[in-house]
């Protein structure tokens, strides 16, 4: 997608996990050109967002869309192609079609309320005199989940779906078991 929209001369949306911030930013480019410095792969392009020439690791890049309208439809990095089926009912019941999974709804302590901002929150409940807040939100990446719960670092709980639970403290896990080698 980025090198066609190199070709065209059109912008691109991402969604960016900068290695010097929490949580993901949703910026504006225009992609120049891709190189691999150091084993890893970069787009260089004009970030509307900084209004400067910037420098992303793609494996930063957690989903991108083409800009073309107001209610784009993301692609996660790597992934294959989306079903189509409830495609239609999902848009008349109000959602995008890459929303039309089950709902991801997360506990978040004051820390981790930055991923508010990082998704599409569809629902949210906050117990009067309480600081924590209950989310329901969707995404189009069920990994940007996964590292953004990882990046809170504890001040944010996946409630539901239980495969989401799941894969999140495998991933844990297995963080753990390579940092103590």
């Amino acid at each position: 997608m980025l090198t066609d929209a190199q070709s065209r001369q059109r912008p691109v949306v991402i969604r960016y996990s900068p290695p010097d911030a929490r949580g993901t930013s949703v910026r504006r480019i225009r992609p120049r050109g891709v190189t691999v410095a150091n084993g890893a792969a970069y787009v260089t392009a004009f970030c509307e967002s900084a209004g400067a020439e910037r420098r992303f690791r793609t494996d930063r890049i957690v989903e991108a869309w083409a800009d073309a309208d107001a209610s784009p439809e993301p692609t996660a990095i790597g992934s294959g192609a989306r079903e189509d089926d409830g495609t239609d009912a999902a848009i008349e019941a109000g959602l995008r079609p890459w929303e039309k999974a089950a709902p991801i709804w997360l506990r978040l302590d004051p820390a981790a309320q930055w991923i508010l901002e990082a998704f599409t929150v569809r629902d949210q409940r906050q117990a009067p005199g309480e600081q924590e807040v209950i989310a329901r939100i969707t995404s189009s990446s069920q990994q940007a989940i996964v590292t953004a719960v990882l990046e809170a670092a504890g001040a944010a709980e996946a409630l539901h779906p239980p495969e989401l639970r799941e894969r999140i403290r495998r991933v844990s896990e297995s963080v753990i078991g390579a940092a103590t080698l």
